[in-house]
């Protein structure tokens, strides 16, 4: 069993026309080999940041690139885990492998200090190989938001024994000014469910086994201080299937300080494997406003 933690359209018309449908697209089939940015990175570095951009290519977003410096500071936090058999974003001074308290303590110590414009985060993992990692963290709530920011600066993989630390860089505030919806139109092999009690914190504290998590990042100019980030709003949110309309447990901002650019909503009941679902989302921010619609496809 693998943990995670975390620091911080298809139209019909009548019987005379054409059916449009999304074109099936999937995570492995987005998968494309571009400059990771450190061809000196480990073995387990490049396969993070060539899984990793699957996911943003899919997304349509810029791909990711390792930055050696943050190579250094996200594998010395793994081996520091992997020493001390410890999950945590925090290290003690003292135990064997210190180089920082927190995460961007550990990337200055490792010579690459945050600049202004820039936020830094960081995800870990435990009982994963990098590719399983990437994947358990875009199938998860909070720890998908890294993954899902338009404008990546950089980022750092380590991989010690069975645990894995994932450090991005992201430009903050951004210049993209929109929203990014996940999973996207035409996607096929979606998880058919979602354990949120192997994230933390936990997303869906009155529930175990839910439905994959169906996300909304927000990325603007104008940034606020306090949890809610953008000032994101949810005005409406919907998902069909072959029985109808799925209940839905819904996240935003305003109630759950962890999310902070996003909204994510969760089925109440894990999904029919090999069914087809239709999301609607419309959601606001300071200066925005969007209609987001995917038709997907989960895994058999």
């Amino acid at each position: 069993m693998s943990s995670l933690l975390l620091v911080l359209l298809g139209c019909v018309g009548d019987s005379g026309d054409t059916v449009a449908k999304p074109v099936a697209v999937s995570v492995d089939g987005a998968c494309i080999e571009e400059d990771p940015g450190d061809p000196g990175a480990s073995e387990a570095a490049l396969e993070a940041i060539y899984r990793t951009n699957c996911y943003r290519n899919l997304l349509g977003l810029d791909l990711g690139q390792l930055n050696p410096k943050l190579n250094d500071a996200a594998q010395a936090h793994a081996d520091y885990m992997q020493q001390n058999k410890t999950l945590d974003h925090s290290e003690q001074a003292g135990k064997p492998g210190y180089t920082g308290d927190q995460v961007w303590d550990r990337a200055e110590a490792a010579g690459r200090e945050l600049q202004s414009g820039e936020s830094i985060g960081e995800v870990i993992s435990q009982g994963t190989n990098p590719t399983e990692a990437v994947d358990g963290w875009m199938n998860s709530v909070y720890h998908r938001t890294p993954f899902s920011s338009p404008e990546w600066i950089a980022a750092g993989y380590g991989q010690a024994g069975n645990y894995s630390s994932m450090t991005t860089l992201q430009a903050f505030p951004n210049s993209f000014e929109g929203a990014v919806l996940y999973p996207v139109n035409g996607q096929v092999d979606v998880p058919a469910s979602f354990n949120s009690d192997q994230e933390f914190p936990d997303p869906a504290p009155n529930a175990e086994l839910v439905g994959p998590p169906i996300t909304v990042t927000i990325a603007s100019a104008d940034y606020f201080s306090g949890q809610n980030w953008f000032r994101a709003e949810l005005l409406s949110a919907s998902l069909t299937g072959p029985d109808g309309e799925e209940a839905l447990i819904t996240l935003t901002p305003d109630e759950d300080p962890w999310l902070g650019s996003m909204i994510a909503l969760l089925p109440e009941r894990p999904l029919t494997p090999g069914a087809t679902y239709t999301v609607a989302v419309s959601v606001a921010w300071n200066g925005g406003e969007e209609d987001l619609t995917a038709t997907f496809t989960v895994a058999d």
